[in-house]
């Protein structure tokens, strides 16, 4: 699950040429540097989220507006609710399956 994100200020980026639905919102980044802008191609994959370590260098651009953390929460949410009924599934097939076979074993 893919959106949009762009500089506040600027003018709302649309969707590349032949780009597919994203299916998120288009969200606004308060640019704390005024050197630093995001490409009009930038996206935000919310299906990949990923642990920073705490002596990882980072440089940090700016922010998420307030107005739109609602999209981005809502989209990270449905993001981990479908990995995990997609992992309980196969989970629970994978814990049936071995039961069933050993279920007549003795």
């Amino acid at each position: 699950m893919h959106g949009i994100i762009y500089d506040r200020g600027q003018e709302l980026p649309t969707p590349l040429a032949d780009e597919p639905e994203l299916g998120v919102a288009t969200i606004q980044l308060e640019n704390d540097y005024n050197h630093e802008k995001l490409q009009r191609e930038s996206r935000v994959n919310y299906g990949k989220q990923v642990t920073i370590s705490h002596s990882a260098k980072v440089y940090f651009i700016g922010r998420v507006a307030d107005t739109d953390m609602e999209i981005v929460n809502n989209a990270v949410d449905d993001c981990w609710e479908a990995k995990y009924k997609t992992s309980a599934r196969k989970h629970q097939r994978r814990v049936t399956y071995t039961w069933r076979s050993g279920a007549g074993r003795r």
